[in-house]
């Protein structure tokens, strides 16, 4: 029907026109952002999900970087037990030495006392030339090697030292094992998430296009739809001419 008031067609095509741009609009933003989810409206329950996960993440990956941090301080306190040990190994060095019967006492002597510098008591070593010293994960402060029973002694001392210093570095060697186990836990954990969210949040770009594509072939279509709409009155005015 031939109408000035209502123009049906139009209003139709405009109708599909603005559905179609809208269409277009969405699929633009997709595309330009890399998400399929942009806002809550995209996919209610989709964003819930991929919220939630994303907290994990986050989450988790502080708790990897945690772990690093410990490793690090283990790995430190590791370190500085092995330089203990290094002393150690050399004090029973001189211990054992000491109990070569071919020394004079004076001989023994310029080697003694040995000391285990762990914790200094006074900043002044210049004025006192034996600092004494305290050791701490061990109780030694000093040992003689004078005579060859206080060497005896001290080779005792040492090695039980030595044992529990090993015993200490074993233990921090499993914190760091198990710390390393934790972290790889974690990035196992972290792939596997983010792979989940990607499925659930990430745009499928392929599918995107196509349907831009399509969209905004639609919206030309509706275009020159709507512009052969807006004829239509002129067809009546043509009809009043006659």
């Amino acid at each position: 029907m031939l109408s000035f008031q209502n123009n049906l067609l139009a209003i139709n095509a405009n109708n599909h026109l603005q559905a179609n741009s809208r269409n277009n609009s969405r699929t633009t933003e997709k595309l330009s952002s890399g998400y399929r989810i942009n806002r809550a409206a995209d996919d209610a329950a989709g964003l819930a999900i991929s919220e939630k996960m994303r907290r994990q993440l986050r989450g988790l990956m502080q708790g990897a970087s945690n772990a690093r941090d410990g490793v690090s301080f283990v790995q430190v306190a590791d370190g500085a037990m092995d330089e203990v040990h290094g002393m150690m190994q050399r004090m029973n060095e001189l211990a054992v030495k000491s109990l070569n019967g071919t020394w004079t006492e004076s001989g023994r002597s310029s080697r003694d006392p040995i000391y285990l510098l762990v914790g200094v008591e006074t900043q002044d070593m210049m004025k006192i030339p034996r600092t004494r010293v305290s050791s701490c994960s061990l109780a030694i402060n000093s040992i003689t090697i004078s005579r060859p029973k206080y060497a005896e002694k001290a080779v005792k001392r040492i090695k039980e030292a030595i044992t529990l210093l090993s015993s200490r570095r074993s233990t921090y060697g499993s914190m760091q094992n198990r710390l390393e186990h934790t972290i790889n836990n974690n990035n196992n954990v972290i792939e596997n998430t983010q792979a989940s969210e990607s499925a659930i949040r990430d745009a499928d770009i392929a599918a995107e296009i196509m349907e831009h594509s399509v969209n905004t072939l639609l919206m030309q279509a509706s275009q020159a739809m709507l512009a052969q709409a807006n004829q239509q009155p002129r067809q009546a005015i043509a009809l009043l001419q006659f």
